[in-house]
């Protein structure tokens, strides 16, 4: 179950990451 709660903290993480990224790279 904590493998599982990692895998999603890091989708989670990667997603926001995505987001941000994408903010910051629009004009």
């Amino acid at each position: 179950m904590e493998e599982q709660r990692r895998r999603i903290g890091l989708g989670w993480l990667g997603s926001r990451v995505a987001a941000c990224r994408a903010a910051v790279t629009r004009p």
